[in-house]
This record gives C-alpha cells, structure tokens and sequence, in this order.
C-alpha cells in the first residue's frame, strides 16, 4: 500500500509543505527505471526517488540523495528552474499531478508496472521517462471510479463478498481494507458505519511495516500483527519499508541460491555413497565363493572333468550343495575360479570402501557449509528490529553467499577446497586430521568438522587436536579409535610414556574457552583411552 491513493494523498502533503517557495531543481536517472525529482527551498532540500518497474514501483522522498558522478542522465531540462504552483492526488486514483509554472505539470502515475512520470502542456503528453509504453502518449488526468450513491445500493449487495462490496464503490479498495470493515461487522457494525471507520483509519498519520512469511508489507491500516512496526511520520515509515524490503530481498534471494545449491550436492552424494553401501551389503550377504572353492579342492579325487554341476557335501553348513561348474575346465581350475572370483568381490570392496572414503571427504566441504548455513536463520523466521531489517544480517548471508559461491556452482570440491594444513591420515577407509599448533587446532576444530565427529586430546598435556571424521555418526571400530588415539598420544608432551590417557567425545560436546587462549577448550561426555603413543606413518596421506 505504499502507492495506495491515501499514501499518495500525505506524500502530496509533504511536497505541498514546501510551497510557496518550492522550485524543480533538477530531474536525472542513473539507475534503470529509476528517476529522480530534486525539489528545493530557502529551508531545505526534497528528492523523490520513483521506480517505475518490476520488482517494486515506488515514490520514496528523501531529504538527501547523492548523485554518481558517471552514467546519470539529466532528464526534462526544460523544467528546471520553474516553480512549483499546486500538488493535488487525483481523485481515487494513483496519480499525483505536481503543478508547475507556464501551464507545465508532473504527472506521477503509479500504476503498477505500468508508471511512469509525465509532462503535459495543456492537457497533452509532451514528454515522459519511459517510452516503452505508447498509450502513455493519450493519457489524461481524469478521476478514478466511484459511487458516491452507494449508501443507495447497500441493499442490493447484501449477502456479497466484503472485498466485492467495497469494489462496487472504488477500486482503490483492496483486501486489507476488506479485512477491517469484516472486523468492524463482526463487532456488530452495519456496513456504512464499517466502511466510514475504515477510510477514517486511512486518513490518519499511522504507518505500519509487517514481516509476513515471505514478503513485508507497508500498511495504513492497522494489522493483527502484534509485532508489526508502526510509524507516524511518512517519511520515516517509507524510508524503513523500502530499506528493509531490499535488504529482505537480498536476503531471501542469496538464502534460496544456498539452499538450492547445498540440497542438490548434498542429495547426490547421499544417493552415491547410499548406492556403494548397499553394494557393500550386498557382497557381504553374498556367501563367499572361496568356500565353493575349498569345497571343490577338498573333492577334487571324485570330480570328472566336463561336469557342468556336483553335488558335494558342504562341510561349511553341514547340509549337501550342488555347486555350478564349467564344463571346459577341470576340477581345480573351476576352484581357481571361484578363487579369482573371491579376489574380484575383496577388489570391488576395497575400491567401494575407497569411493565412500572420497565422497565422503567430499561431502565433508558441504557438511561444513550446512552447518554454517543452518545458523542463518531462513527467510520466514526473520524477525523484523525497531529499524526494520537488520542490514547486518542481510551483510551476513551476502558474505556467505560469496564465500563459497565456486564451491557451491562447482558441485565438487576443487584441490584448493580439499588441501588444508594438518596431518592427514587413513585407515580402513576412516580419515583422520590432526592439528599442527594451537591455531590450527582452533582451525580444525571448530570451522573443519563436524559436530558427529569424534574429537580426540591427550589427557592433562598439550598437545594436538585430532579429528576423526564421522559425518554420518556410524560407531567406530575399536582398532580405528585406538589408532586415533595414539596420534594423539603421538602429537602431545606424553609421547615418550608407555601408555597415555586420551580422552574423546563428539565434536558437539567441545565448546571454546571464554576469553582463553587459541587451543584451549572445554569438553564434555569425555571417555578416556589409555593407548601407546602411533606414530602412523605406514597411513599418512602426504
């Protein structure tokens, strides 16, 4: 409703405020669809910034405004100078007519995408900013629909939609208008009572600014939303309406672009180490073949060659088997088939376990970007503060948006994403960091895992900080915790004792020290491990 017919009628009041001495100083765009009326006085200066297009038409007066030295273009020369003699609204219309010397007009017409500013001499377009639209060219100042018997007609649109009944008599009226006249029948009002209290309510210096789930509104009536901003300077109320919608634009644009990004990654390599998971399930609930193998080598006396099937006793499941055989090979060599086949499935499992280690050192960068992004709150839980939109969040998620912007376009994390300055490790396909200083133990701990991941230490000495990677919060076999152990019993001042107490806990439950120095934490849910100090060289990744 910032370009409703009543806003327009207070903003028609401020320009108004500055006559008799009021003159048209100037008239430029420097941004598309964007111009720029500068007004001046003995007592001060007034712009009005008018957008003309998508995505929000508007007339914002401000007081200040500066002016690019490069791309602007001066707009409607011949005006300046000239004195402003009158402003009037047009009557239920959007269109503000700013009268000026020598019979010349600035007509402000707000309809929609459709605006446009306008000069007439004698009743006639003779200039425009936009030329796009060529009906603008036949425009005339003339007043909007409306009934004024309507009080006549009340009878016969009873039973009606409110929003139906309100647009019978002008359609300025809008659904917000719709909803307060409801409010006022429900509290036992007849229709004409309503609809005076409304436009009563409209007329009044009251300005509300509203967060709904996905949009703000500016409102001239007042909202159920208690939380809603309410404004009584126009002014004021406009300048924090168009600061915060831009700023919640932004907001929501850059979220969505996120999101989109982190789902769709995040949803592929799900469904890739997913795939090589079950495949892994499956070769394990597959019964090995070396055992069809030993079975063959343990009744290769009684087995003729060009059998294409035996029936043996399997000593494995106490039970008999037929066991498939190729017919152009002898006994032992159909064993040292299902030898090789055996050879084959441990090959296909180390090369799954190889392919789940990867992406999922892969999937770790975006992990680590969701959960950065999740402290951002989404666009519909955005609260508005006393100023509107906090333009220090809006900078947060630009910033956030542009830091890992080739990360999230790329969709695979480049080399430069994937190095990093701790010792690397690997076993049994589980990855494991370790911290180099205190730096990089803050580093490595709080922005490069996750809070599933197992955190390691020596316990009562310094030492590094090591991480073992969990990003799906599986239990960890014991040799792989004792191995991560005893890094962190290696990279510690413990490292020459027999046995050293490690304590570990998910990364969620270790917290900064306030105010403390770099490396220094607090940790909860801690158990302790007394393993001997491993060096891991035979695992590092160099």
């Amino acid at each position: 409703m910032h370009i409703h017919h009543y806003t327009l009628k207070k903003l028609a009041g401020i320009i108004e405020a500055m006559r008799p001495d009021c003159f048209l100083v100037e008239a430029f765009t420097q941004e598309r669809d964007q111009i720029v009326l500068g007004f001046g006085n003995p007592e001060g200066d007034l712009y009005l910034r008018i957008g003309c297009a998508a995505p929000l038409p508007y007339i914002w007066p401000v007081r200040k405004f500066g002016k690019a030295r490069k791309n602007v273009k001066d707009i409607f020369p011949q005006l300046y100078g000239q004195k402003i003699t009158g402003v009037e609204v047009v009557d239920y219309e959007r269109v503000v007519v700013i009268h000026l010397e020598n019979e010349c007009d600035l007509v402000l017409k707000m309809h929609g995408l459709l605006s446009n500013v306008l000069v007439m001499e004698g009743g006639k377009v003779t200039d425009r900013f936009r030329h796009h639209h060529d009906p603008d060219l036949e425009f005339t100042v003339a007043p909007g629909h409306y009934q004024h018997d309507w009080e006549d007609h009340l009878a016969a649109t009873e039973g009606q939609k409110t929003l139906d009944r309100l647009r019978a008599i002008s359609p300025i009226y809008d659904k917000q208008f719709a909803a307060w006249v409801d409010r006022r029948l429900q509290e036992g009002h007849s229709f004409a009572e309503a609809y005076g209290a409304v436009r009563a309510a409209a007329g009044q210096d009251a300005f509300y600014i509203v967060k709904e789930a996905r949009r703000i509104r500016f409102l001239i009536l007042p909202p159920d939303d208690p939380e809603a901003l309410q404004f009584d300077n126009l002014e004021q109320a406009l300048s924090a309406f168009f600061r915060s919608w831009y700023q919640y634009e932004s907001y929501a644009r850059h979220h969505a672009q996120v999101s989109k990004a982190l789902n769709k990654h995040l949803k592929r390599y799900r469904g890739q180490i997913d795939s090589h998971y079950k495949s892994m399930d499956s070769i394990e609930s597959t019964r090995p073949p070396e055992e069809f193998g030993h079975i063959l080598m343990a009744n290769l006396h009684q087995l003729p060659t060009g059998m294409k099937a035996a029936e043996l006793y399997d000593f494995y499941q106490d039970q008999p088997i037929k066991i498939k055989l190729k017919p152009d090979l002898n006994p032992q060599q159909n064993a040292e088939y299902y030898y090789n086949k055996q050879k084959k499935l441990r090959s296909r499992m180390n090369h799954l376990e190889e392919q789940i280690d990867r992406l999922e050192g892969e999937q770790s960068a975006f992990l680590a970007i969701q959960e950065a992004f999740e402290e951002l709150p989404a666009p519909p839980e955005v609260k508005l503060g006393e100023r509107g939109m906090d333009y220090e969040l809006t900078k947060r998620m630009a910033a956030f948006a542009k830091q890992h912007y080739d990360l999230l376009q790329a969709g695979k994390p480049r080399l430069a994403d994937r190095k990093h300055p701790f010792h690397e490790y690997r076993l049994r396909g589980w990855t494991i960091f370790v911290g180099k200083n205190a730096k990089q133990n803050d580093l490595l701990t709080f922005q490069h895992s996750r809070k599933t991941d197992l955190w390691l230490h020596a316990r009562d000495a310094t030492g590094s900080h090591v991480i073992l990677r969990n990003p799906n919060g599986r239990d960890v076999p014991n040799d792989v915790l004792e191995f991560a152990a005893g890094l962190a019993a290696q990279f510690s001042k413990r490292k020459r004792e027999a046995l050293v107490p490690v304590q570990y806990t998910e990364r969620k439950y270790v917290r900064k020290m306030k105010n403390g120095r770099p490396g220094q934490v607090i940790v909860e849910r801690e158990k302790v491990v007394m393993v001997e100090p491993q060096a891991g060289k035979a695992a590092q990744i160099q």
